[in-house]
């Protein structure tokens, strides 16, 4: 989703870099969850995903999993990610986009 957006904004030419975009409804599933440590990138990826089959209610190949690290620290030090996961057919859905800005 993040890629769409970065050509989104290529396209028409958009120079703000800050962009707000909402997903809402049954499905997309956000959820804070928390990591015993700050891992590599790779291992990163790998956490998220398992902790991903353990908080998604759908199959994990009917979503796109993606995250954020919110950089802070529970009680007990683990660090806090934000887990979003909307159902492909919520991102593939066809969206008419402005053409490009002369």
């Amino acid at each position: 989703m993040v890629e769409a957006v970065r050509a989104l904004r290529a396209r028409l030419g958009i120079r703000q870099r800050d962009v707000a975009l909402a997903i809402s409804g049954h499905s997309v599933i956000i959820k804070k969850i928390s990591l015993a440590t700050l891992p590599s990138a790779d291992e990163l990826e790998r956490q998220v995903a398992a902790e991903a089959e353990r908080h998604i209610p759908f199959a994990i190949d009917e979503v796109e999993i993606d995250h954020e690290l919110l950089g802070t620290r529970t009680s007990d030090g683990q660090i806090e990610v934000l887990l979003v996961a909307p159902r492909r057919r919520s991102c593939a859905s066809t969206r008419r986009w402005p053409a490009r800005r002369s």
